[in-house]
């Protein structure tokens, strides 16, 4: 995931919020889940086991 995957992330994370939605992480492996935790998004993004 690049700059790029999580720019995405965050633009579908303003469109779902403004209407009360949540965003989830389904299924991340551990690298995935360190990229959420250096760039921040597991603030807004919840990571759910599989």
């Amino acid at each position: 995931m690049d700059s790029s995957g999580i720019g995405i992330i965050m633009g579908r994370y303003r469109k779902i919020s403004c209407f009360g939605g949540h965003v989830y992480a389904i299924h991340a492996d551990r690298q995935i889940q360190r990229i959420f935790r250096m760039s921040g998004l597991h603030k807004i993004v919840e990571i759910l086991p599989g």
